[in-house]
């Protein structure tokens, strides 16, 4: 029963091992496959899982010819293991594999040679002594034998060459993963030795040759780690990384304890799935955790270039306030000096010169116009925008808009009129002055992109109705006009920066600022502003509208004018 009890603990050590090398070598693959270390190390442990296999079949197997070909394959393998363990070590701990010509041309022919010749007579001519299960079988060596252990040893003697040499040129975290190599290395290089030489030459005791896959199973565990620089102890993947390797090992017990060679073959497959379920449930694990890292990290480079735009646009607010405030006085000043010449401070204009300075004073009050909306702009976005809010009535400012506005509609032949309010509007707390120029910009664009028909300026109030655009009791300042008017794509972009309508295209001197100022300064006062339209040349209604006071507004108004 003995026997029988160890070759089923033989089997378990193999399977565990091989499974766990599996595991390991197939997440380093999956953590970054353009690697030609962790290319290498993946041939490395595949090799090592089919060469154990082998190992393990000739010592368990009863037919002299299958113990036969098993040691074939296990020699064949061997020189395969050798070759895979010199190339892990020569592209270690490198991105990209640079092999000499002698790799391609000399070592690479003889290894393929060297492996063929292991599976003919040449090596192993045939079995002298079939043991029995768990013992050595004896067989007859030929004389390529020879020629296999030069070409297998010599790679690994080459292999533990080129990684002392890069081992003692190594420094800082690259040294470190190094020493976990070496570490790796000499407690494996010191189990091989001690179970398949010492033990089998010194004391006859064959019995732990088979467990080859478990002595190769520390140095995968130290190239594993020195491999995936530690990037890969993710908490998740390591519980991933666990969690399948105990399903795999419950697998494999369910394998050994089946009597039933039915039983033993499906349970079987269902350890090879759950192998590669378990292979392909890391993949997946390392892919999700690599791509939050990435999007971590993407992240953080947004936030710093989110960072880098708010200091750039606060350079930008900051120079525009500047050469505004540098061009504003030297425009008032030649605006002065033009109306001082028109109304003739100077001496009497000849009338060729009239028109001339007509359109220069013009052009004075268009740049005017463009540097005050971008000192307003700037102001705005840099949070400096000072408001005086008083007692006003919008009804009052309204009219003396339509009054300035009413020479220019009238040049135009417009008809412009002003809609009396049905009721009285009640005095607001608000900056009549900032209000003012909104109305006087709305009503000015509705004169400038009307070429014939009319403009109508109204203030009324009302109660408010949800699903409008005024919610609560308001007072609204609207203009509509028979011009251009507005697309239902513009509608929404139309009180953006530099926004402009088709009206707008076809009339250049606009700036695209005025509609996004006059924005921000009716939100300011907790109002709204939008524009309605039937469409492109069907004319269009613009309107804002300021919430009526509260009690606790009307209190503040009434305290004001006791005061005053």
């Amino acid at each position: 029963m003995y026997p029988a009890i160890f070759a089923n603990l033989d089997l378990l050590v193999v399977g565990v091992a091989s499974a766990g090398i599996a595991i390991l070598g197939s997440v380093v693959y999956f953590n970054n496959k353009k690697s030609a270390t962790s290319k290498a190390f993946l041939v490395f442990s595949l090799v090592t899982i089919v060469w154990g296999a082998f190992n393990y079949i000739n010592y368990q197997t009863p037919s002299p010819q299958i113990v036969l070909w098993a040691l074939r394959f296990h020699i064949f393998f061997a020189v395969w293991h050798a070759f895979s363990f010199y190339t892990l070590f020569h592209v270690f701990p490198e991105e990209e594999a640079n092999f000499p010509k002698r790799y391609r041309y000399f070592v690479l022919p003889l290894v393929v040679i060297t492996a063929i010749l292991t599976l003919t007579p040449l090596i192993m001519v045939r079995l002298l002594n079939l043991a029995p299960a768990g013992e050595v079988s004896t067989a007859e060596l030929g004389p390529g034998m020879a020629l296999f252990g030069l070409v297998s040893g010599g790679l690994v003697l080459r292999g533990l060459y080129l990684f002392i040499r890069k081992f003692l040129k190594s420094q800082g975290n690259q040294r470190k993963q190094f020493r976990s190599v070496l570490t790796g290395t000499l407690i494996s290089f010191a189990l091989i030795l001690t179970f398949n030489l010492v033990l089998p030459a010194g004391f006859d005791n064959v019995r732990f040759i088979p467990l080859g896959p478990l002595f190769i199973f520390p140095f995968v565990i130290f190239t594993f780690f020195a491999v995936s620089r530690y990037h890969l102890l993710n908490v998740k993947i390591v519980t991933t990384e666990l969690f399948t390797f105990i399903l795999t090992v419950v697998s494999l017990i369910e394998v050994i304890t089946s009597k039933d060679l039915v039983i033993v073959i499906f349970r079987l497959s269902i350890f090879v799935l759950v192998l590669s379920f378990s292979i392909l449930l890391i993949r997946s694990v390392i892919s999700e955790v690599r791509a939050r890292e990435e999007l971590s990290k993407l992240s953080e480079q947004l936030a710093d270039a989110n960072d880098q735009l708010k200091k750039l646009d606060e350079a930008k607010s900051e120079f525009v306030s500047i050469a505004s405030h540098q061009l504003r006085t030297p425009l008032t000043v030649i605006k002065g000096y033009i109306s001082m010449i028109t109304e003739g401070s100077f001496g009497k204009i000849p009338k060729q010169q009239q028109d001339p300075i007509e359109k220069i004073y013009a052009s004075a009050n268009r740049l005017i116009e463009l540097v005050e909306n971008l000192l307003s702009v700037s102001r705005i976005e840099s949070g400096r925008m000072k408001f005086t809010f008083a007692p006003t009535n919008l009804a009052e400012l309204a009219k003396s808009v339509v009054e300035e506005i009413r020479p220019v509609a009238e040049n135009k032949k417009l008809a412009f009129t002003f809609k009396e309010p049905k009721e009285k509007v009640p005095e607001l707390n608000l900056d009549g002055e900032k209000l003012r120029q909104v109305m006087m910009n709305l009503a000015d664009n509705a004169v400038k992109y009307t070429p014939k028909g009319s403009v109508t300026v109204a203030v009324e109030v009302l109660q408010g109705q949800e699903g409008t655009h005024v919610t609560v009791p308001s007072v609204v300042f609207s203009v509509t006009d028979t011009g251009a008017g507005v697309g239902e794509a513009e509608q929404k972009a139309l009180f953006q920066k530099f926004t402009r309508g088709e009206g707008g295209k076809l009339n250049t001197r606009g700036t695209g600022l005025g509609l996004y100022v006059g924005r921000m300064m009716v939100e300011a006062h907790h109002g709204s502003i939008w524009v309605t339209s039937p469409g492109v040349n069907k004319g269009s209604t613009i309107a804002f509208s300021v919430p009526l006071p509260t009690a606790t507004d009307k209190a503040v108004l009434a305290l004001k004018g006791m005061v005053g």
